[in-house]
């Protein structure tokens, strides 16, 4: 990403507000790309031409990796510690999660991580149908999920599901989600966008 580029795009169309994460082809969680988050969801939830939001990667091939493990020490450093760090990723997401607005997160390819984390606190998550590997495979690489995504995993597809993706770093296919409860909805990667958007009009016009 150059200098003069933003970490977030923000489109329109209509009563929907897009939201894509502009670090295409993989979509990391970037220090910038949550900064931005963090100003634009309450200008979001008080705009009351806004009706639904959509949030999704940039291109077609990942939603995101996950967090730029490489910002770690300039995040740290930049928030005052690494509790302040996490405070404001949990803060975000429960902002998205509290939101008196449908969110709607668009998952294709790598949904890992923070990647994974973030579409938890949406209320529909919607997946292609080839190549999607959602995951939270932390322990393997020795952290742990740390944006709440282990409580919001749980209450999504229960207690044994949920150890059995976190411990076993497991990463999951769209359709394999669609069966555990991880998603209501999957669809041919050539029409997904589209039909996110058809969702988020559809909800928007209650």
């Amino acid at each position: 990403m150059s200098t003069n580029e933003t970490a977030l795009i923000l489109e329109r169309d209509g009563p929907v507000a897009i939201v894509i994460n502009n670090d295409a082809p993989i979509n990391r969680m970037t220090l910038e790309f949550i900064d931005e988050l963090n100003q634009l969801l309450p200008e979001l939830a008080a705009d009351s031409s806004v009706r639904a939001i959509i949030i999704r990667g940039a291109g077609e091939e990942n939603f995101s990796v996950g967090m730029n493990l490489k910002q770690l020490g300039t995040g740290i450093e930049q928030k005052g510690g690494i509790d302040a760090l996490l405070d404001q990723r949990l803060s975000v997401l429960s902002m998205i999660e509290k939101m008196h607005k449908p969110v709607i997160a668009v998952l294709c390819g790598y949904c890992l991580g923070g990647g994974l984390e973030l579409p938890l606190a949406c209320h529909f998550r919607l997946a292609a149908q080839q190549d999607t590997q959602m995951g939270l495979p932390e322990l393997d690489i020795g952290t742990v999920p740390a944006w709440g995504g282990t409580a919001r995993l749980t209450r999504c597809v229960g207690r044994d599901q949920a150890l059995d993706i976190i411990l076993r770093a497991k990463k999951i296919s769209g359709p394999r989600a669609l069966e555990i409860g991880l998603v209501q909805e999957v669809w041919p990667n050539d029409v997904l966008q589209q039909k996110a958007l058809d969702l988020a009009h559809e909800l928007s016009a209650m």
